[in-house]
């Protein structure tokens, strides 16, 4: 990936905009697997399938853990991998795209993370699950992206306030996708159009949010104010809806 290329696909907002300050107390578990790769697991080892969270470039924050357990209490077992490794972007990094950038591509490159993917796969799989889904939020929706194209063992993944998503990842994608934009996020009516022709582009599914801000399902979503929970919880619950379709 080129600096110059990056920089013009990421969304503006993603790179300007500080995390909400939230308290939430989640309710799963924190493992290390090989590599030290540490996990947040979450959710009924009996359910019918798993799914693997990526979050965005704030990494551990309150929501992305609360997004974990709402995808959880609704029947799947979940598990966050920290593949930044305790890093997170900073607000001296979103004042400096070159300086955000650089970060990503040293923490956070697919190339370097695909290892971490098989190996939470792994975990998943030794647990006995065999449909495992993946859900990404901002420049994770990328990382998802990349899985469903190189590395598609996920039955389906979805994509909520994507960045950073570049078109060779939709012509290589090998697996349906849920895509759900907020109204400053680039226009993906013509990534669905391209998807439907695919042989699963039946199972694909598009609905943008025009009235919620890029990242309003993740770190930058002030659940404390009643509509931005609402249709937060509107977006995943469609993506547990269609994830149980596929099931």
């Amino acid at each position: 990936m080129e600096n110059n290329a990056e920089n013009k696909l990421f969304v503006k907002s993603c790179c300007t905009t500080q995390p909400v300050q939230s308290d939430y107390t989640p309710i799963g578990e924190n493992i290390t697997l090989s590599d030290s790769l540490e996990c947040y697991v979450v959710g009924d080892k009996n359910a019918k399938a798993s799914i693997i969270y990526v979050y965005d470039i704030f990494a551990k924050h309150p929501q992305a853990y609360q997004g974990c357990d709402i995808l959880a209490n609704s029947g799947f077992r979940v598990i966050m991998p920290d593949f930044f490794r305790g890093e997170a972007s900073t607000e001296e990094m979103l004042k400096d795209m070159s300086s955000l950038i650089s970060w990503i591509l040293k923490v956070g490159s697919y190339s370097m993370l695909e290892k971490d993917f098989n190996t939470a796969k792994d975990y998943l799989t030794k647990e006995g699950f065999d449909t495992i889904f993946a859900v990404g939020f901002c420049y994770g929706g990328k990382l998802v992206m990349n899985l469903a194209g190189q590395n598609p063992f996920i039955k389906a993944g979805a994509i909520i306030h994507p960045s950073v998503v570049e078109p060779s990842e939709l012509d290589n994608c090998k697996v349906p996708i849920i895509m759900l934009p907020a109204h400053d996020d680039p226009d993906m009516l013509p990534v669905y159009e391209a998807l439907k022709k695919k042989p699963f582009g039946d199972q694909c599914y598009h609905q943008r949010f025009d009235d919620m801000k890029h990242g309003w399902c993740s770190s930058r979503g002030d659940w404390a104010n009643p509509t931005v929970a609402a249709r937060a919880n509107e977006a995943f619950t469609i993506v547990v809806n269609r994830f149980r379709d596929m099931v």
